[in-house]
């Protein structure tokens, strides 16, 4: 996506009373994240007045921030009223070359921008706001911040928000006067599941005609090797077995067809060996194997919180009968579980597939954006890019 739109709209002239105070009193700091421990107590007591994701999390942030190299400096946004911390976020700034000539410092919201640390791909991203101020104001007052008092970046990376917080960052960015730019919108299909339960409960029956043919089709041969069954992790210690599992299936599939697969990268495992190890008793963390008797079909590792299922990695047996359709039963049968351990939402992510879209019964988008400072090499880099794509848009009509 190459969308630009430059920033210059002026504030809003209307706001109420209460806006104008929130306005007044915000104070945002800037600094270096030193010590852990005192961010942690920081991010818990937020977290208790905030209805982030869980990527916003402290077990999710934290565990990222206790393997990122000491190479790396990760700085600790804070927007506080008076003595309470209201907002929170970890900017890492990475400085890159483009082009062999345009030389960009960047921040990066709760990611590195570093290929060899982000791809436990962070979504439903933005700082963790208390609820009761909201969104728009915390978003604005760090903004504001970052362009009057902080001059060492060009660009600011946030990825995977949703459509609240995209509007938050958009138009506090044209308030301001900085540019924005759209890098990519990608869809996420999801399975409601308290829309399925006023629906009757029968999940399997709202799916359409050809998709309830092939997974009955799928099933019935599988059970020719006995019972299907779907098994949770009892313990960390059975999760990661699971977890052991669903690699050298993900990893055979990926490497099959020329592609490194997620746990090539290091960091990746290492990140989610210790998410799993430390945050399995609290409910966070849902590993299944699916099986027929002693005939694997698959395994999933899906991330929880208030009910919400973030269908996060996978691995499945795929075979020559192309009958059989071992992700499609798979989640279908996850799915089931979830409704029955009272789940809310059944997410499968970004990322636009067939299985996704047969599976899902509504669907969003999340969008990635850059925000940037004036800068005459961005500015004709940004030029460049939309003359590309008008003429990629030209090619495709012709």
């Amino acid at each position: 996506m190459s969308n630009f739109v430059t920033g210059g709209t002026t504030a809003r002239e209307v706001r109420g009373k209460a806006d104008l105070l929130l306005d007044q009193d915000m104070k945002v700091s800037f600094k270096s994240i030193s010590p852990l421990d005192d961010v942690e107590t920081l991010w818990l007591d937020l977290e208790q007045h905030s209805d982030g994701s869980v990527f916003q999390s402290w077990a999710w942030i934290g565990c990222w921030l206790r393997h990122l190299p000491s190479v790396v400096a990760p700085r600790l946004m804070s927007v506080s009223i008076g003595p309470e911390v209201v907002g929170l976020g970890v900017f890492v700034p990475r400085r890159e070359r483009r082009h062999g000539l345009l030389h960009v410092h960047g921040l990066h919201l709760n990611e590195t921008g570093d290929i060899r640390m982000d791809p436990i791909n962070i979504e439903y991203n933005g700082l963790l706001v208390d609820s009761r101020v909201g969104n728009a104001p915390i978003v604005r007052h760090s903004l504001i911040h970052l362009a009057e008092r902080e001059n060492e970046w060009d660009e600011l990376y946030l990825s995977g928000l949703d459509a609240k917080t995209t509007e938050s960052w958009m138009e506090s960015a044209r308030e301001i006067g900085l540019g924005i730019r759209l890098r990519a919108k990608k869809r996420c299909d999801y399975v409601d599941l308290d829309g399925v339960r006023r629906r009757g409960g029968d999940y399997l029956g709202l799916l359409s005609r050809n998709t309830r043919h092939q997974i009955r089709r799928a099933m019935r041969i599988y059970e020719a090797h006995g019972p299907i069954a779907v098994a949770a992790a009892r313990s960390a210690t059975d999760g990661l077995d699971i977890l052991d599992e669903l690699k050298e299936l993900h990893q055979g599939y990926w490497i099959r067809r020329g592609h490194p697969g997620a746990f090539e990268c290091g960091f990746f495992e290492v990140f989610h060996r210790e998410l799993i190890e430390k945050r399995f008793d609290a409910g966070e963390i849902q590993l299944l194997r699916i099986s027929a008797g002693n005939k694997r079909i698959g395994c999933l590792y899906n991330l929880i919180k208030d009910g919400w299922v973030s269908a996060y990695q996978s691995g499945f047996c795929y075979e020559s009968d192309s009958r059989l359709k071992p992700g499609l039963v798979s989640h279908f049968l996850a799915i089931k579980h979830n409704l029955a351990e009272g789940a809310r939402i059944y997410d499968f992510m970004a990322g636009d597939s067939r299985h996704k879209r047969s599976l899902g019964t509504d669907s969003h988008d999340l969008r990635w954006l850059v925000v940037q400072r004036p800068h005459v090499g961005l500015k004709i880099e940004n030029t460049l890019r939309a003359v590309r794509r008008k003429f990629i848009d030209q090619m495709h009509l012709g």
